[in-house]
């Protein structure tokens, strides 16, 4: 089970980061992915943050509306 998982989130977490950057035009945004759970992660969810260029982190409910379309757009092409 955790190797199927992670056959599927690494090159997806790997991935977001950069596409994040392109969208936001800014290489210091930053987005990342990690398991809720990491000793059995497929029973669990999933965190998604991003840190949108020239701010520091904040929750994702906090990120304005545009900065979580960049996000979920980041996310859909990862």
């Amino acid at each position: 089970r955790i190797r199927r998982f992670n056959d599927v989130f690494e090159p997806i977490s790997n991935r977001i980061d950069e596409i994040y950057k392109i969208l936001s035009g800014n290489e210091s945004a930053q987005a990342f992915l990690a398991p809720e759970n990491a000793e059995e992660p497929y029973l669990e969810g999933v965190v998604y943050n991003c840190v949108a260029p020239g701010k520091r982190f904040r929750p994702m409910d906090q990120l304005s509306g545009g900065e979580k379309t960049i996000a979920a757009l980041a996310l859909l092409f990862a």
